[in-house]
């Protein structure tokens, strides 16, 4: 036995001691064992502080191999209430007796022996006298090795059961979160307008220059505008202005800067 406790059994004995989060999780009024109240909470707040994770299937599954087992309440409150018979509230000097299970760990023998005095004192051992053991019968070795079997099977499945149950509910709030999200009505939202390459070629730069982005359509020529400019010999110490001209011709002539 070792002579500290687990990390794991010491961390979910100080959560659960915890007055200040009583709402989420807490000892039941017998001291016996602790109930979580709220899993989404818990979930959320609780295991991120104490096991820097947040998945109750991972706390559960730790918890079955500290010998912790679910008590079955009956009631419809989705409480989950786990005990062990050495976690026990304001005794954490039982927790060093929380040790894990060993994998693949069986009953052991001396509880199904042949030689137990209820066996011994049965009538039928003094009265009856069994015949000869032959291949075809199995002896009470074989027989109990088959019974611990079975029950280590019983007890992995019902471990398998919790740890499903567990991950149901997990996707159960899940769902419930997602239906409680509110619907957008996606035929009101438009989409954005795609923009345009616009890419000035040698063959016709002014079509493509032109070329309206939000209404997609060529620009007809009666539809440019002259425009008066000052060519850029003014600026250069020469007052001579030109005509006017249209665009076409401001840029495949004389570059100018408009005024």
């Amino acid at each position: 036995m070792p002579s500290n406790p687990a990390p794991f059994v010491r961390k979910t004995f100080e959560l659960v001691s915890d007055a200040n989060t009583d709402h989420i999780v807490s000892w039941s009024p017998d001291g016996l064992s602790f109930v979580i109240h709220d899993t989404h909470e818990f979930q959320q707040n609780i295991l991120p502080f104490y096991f820097k994770h947040n998945n109750l299937c991972s706390f559960v599954r730790q918890l079955n191999t500290y010998g912790f087992r679910k008590v079955v309440t009956g009631d419809s409150s989705g409480n989950l209430e786990f005990k062990q018979t050495s976690f026990k509230q304001g005794k954490p000097q039982l927790l060093r007796k929380v040790v894990r299970r060993k994998s693949g760990t069986k009953r052991s023998r001396s509880e199904f022996t042949c030689d137990s005095p209820d066996y011994v004192s049965s009538p039928e051992y003094y009265d009856d006298v069994s015949p000869p053991m032959t291949p075809e019968q199995p002896s009470c070795e074989t027989m109990l090795e088959t019974i611990a079997n079975i029950t280590e099977r019983q007890e992995q499945t019902k471990n398998q059961i919790q740890e499903l149950m567990c991950e149901l509910a997990e996707a159960k709030r899940q769902i419930k979160e997602l239906e409680a999200l509110p619907d957008h009505d996606k035929t009101d939202m438009e989409p954005p307008l795609k923009m345009a390459k616009v890419e000035v070629t040698p063959a016709d730069p002014i079509d493509e220059f032109w070329f309206d982005v939000e209404s997609p359509e060529i620009l007809k020529p009666d539809d440019y505008e002259p425009l008066s400019c000052v060519p850029l010999s003014v600026y250069e110490g020469q007052q001579e202005p030109c005509a006017a001209f249209d665009l076409r011709g401001f840029l495949l002539e004389t570059p100018c800067i408009q005024v």
